[in-house]
C-alpha cells in the first residue's frame, strides 16, 4: 500500500491547480505534474508521490507515466489506499495523490471523489480533517502528458487509447467490471444506509 515507505519528516511543496470542478475535484497541469515527479525526488524536501493510471490494462501497458500504479477499478483503490492508519491521523500528509486517465474527464475524476468520499466517512467525527488530503488530477490525462512528454513514459511515448480497435473485448470486459463495481458499492452504501453526499457514486 502507500503508506509502507512513506517518510517520518516532509515537505509539501505548494501546487497550482489549473482548475476546480463544481465536484471539488482539483486538477494540475502536465507541467506541474512533471514539477512534483521532481521534487518528490529531492532528499531536502521529502514528501511521497502517488501516481495512480485509471485506465485499464491494456491501455496501462500500451504507456503509462513512469512510476504510476494501475488503480482501474474502486476495488483498486482500496487495496492502494488504505484508512488504517494508527493513531496518528496525519499519516497521509505527506502523501500526494495525483490520478489520470485517457483524458482526465471520467474515470480518474470519478476516482478522485471516489477517494474523497472515503477520506470524508472515514473522518467523519473529526470533519473537516482529511487522512489524504493532498490529492489531484492530471488536466488532459495521459493524451497530454503523453504528448508534452514522451520520455517521462513508459515505453518512450507509448499510448494505446481506450477505442484502440485491436483491444475491442477488453474494453467490454473492463467496462463491464467497472460498472459492477460502481454498482456494488451503490448497493453497499444502501444497506449501510451511509449519507449520499459521503458516498454516493
Amino acid at each position: 500500500t502507500i503508506l509502507d515507505s512513506s517518510p517520518a519528516t516532509f515537505t509539501m511543496p505548494h501546487v497550482k491547480c489549473v482548475k476546480t470542478s463544481g465536484a471539488g475535484v482539483r486538477f494540475i497541469s502536465p507541467e506541474t505534474t512533471i514539477n512534483l515527479i521532481n521534487a518528490s525526488k529531492d532528499k531536502d524536501k521529502p514528501f511521497k508521490l502517488f501516481i495512480m493510471d485509471c485506465r485499464f490494462q491494456f491501455e496501462y501497458e500500451g504507456g503509462h507515466i513512469q512510476s504510476a500504479q494501475h488503480c482501474p477499478f474502486p476495488n483498486s483503490l482500496d487495496e492502494l489506499v488504505p484508512f488504517c492508519l494508527g493513531s496518528d491521523q496525519t499519516e497521509g500528509h505527506n502523501i500526494m495523490i495525483i490520478f489520470y486517465c485517457e483524458f482526465s474527464s471520467e474515470r480518474a475524476p470519478r476516482m478522485y471523489e471516489l477517494l474523497r468520499r472515503k477520506d470524508r466517512k472515514y473522518n467523519q467525527d473529526c470533519y473537516p480533517q482529511l487522512s489524504y488530503p493532498n490529492i489531484y488530477v492530471v488536466e488532459g490525462g495521459y493524451r497530454a502528458f503523453v504528448a508534452q512528454y514522451p520520455s517521462m513514459c513508459s515505453p518512450i511515448a507509448g499510448f494505446v487509447p481506450m477505442n484502440c480497435g485491436g483491444f475491442k473485448l477488453e474494453m467490454i470486459r473492463s467496462l463491464k467490471q467497472l460498472r459492477n463495481e460502481r454498482t456494488q458499492q451503490r448497493e453497499a452504501k444502501r444497506e449501510n444506509h451511509c449519507d449520499d453526499s459521503l458516498f454516493s457514486i
